[in-house]
């Protein structure tokens, strides 16, 4: 039910953003109100979220089209903390892709990024996917580490 829910929102978020950003034509006055809506954060989190919706409905190369645009914008205004959770939802799909090696250098730079910020849940997000990532290229030694660190700052 929570799921449903989640995407019910997210449909939600989407109309909403389409609508700002011009996608139906007809609506003039759309453009007045993108001209007006200046808060990158928050379309960065709106793009984030559309990129996790197109990866729930299974459009993979969807969600990291909006996926790196919530980054550009977030890099763009210095959220290093919504860096490194846009770095985790990328490399979250790549993971879903089955392309491990993608996911790991983004995941990397997720954990690089999230323990300057001191970031608990993107670090905890960052050491479970790279367990994933370093299972499914074989590096069974590295995800046992990962997934060990992943624990004790769990339980920290």
């Amino acid at each position: 039910m929570k799921s449903i829910l989640k995407i019910f929102i997210l449909c939600i978020i989407i109309i909403v953003t389409l609508f700002l950003w011009n996608e139906f034509p007809d609506l003039s006055f759309s453009k007045k109100i993108n001209e007006e809506l200046t808060n990158k954060n928050y379309l960065a989190t709106v793009h984030n979220n559309i990129g996790e919706l197109y990866q729930q409905m299974g459009e993979p190369e969807k969600a990291l089209e909006y996926c790196f645009k919530g980054l550009k914008m977030r890099s763009e205004i210095g959220d290093k903390s919504g860096v490194a959770y846009s770095y985790n939802n990328i490399g979250m799909i790549y993971l879903k892709q089955k392309n491990p090696t993608a996911a790991k250098n983004v995941l990397q730079s997720s954990l690089s990024i999230s323990k300057q910020t001191h970031e608990k849940p993107a670090m905890l997000e960052a050491y479970t996917a790279l367990a994933t990532a370093d299972s499914m290229l074989g590096n069974y030694k590295d995800a046992f580490a990962h997934q060990k660190i992943y624990t004790a700052l769990k339980d920290s």
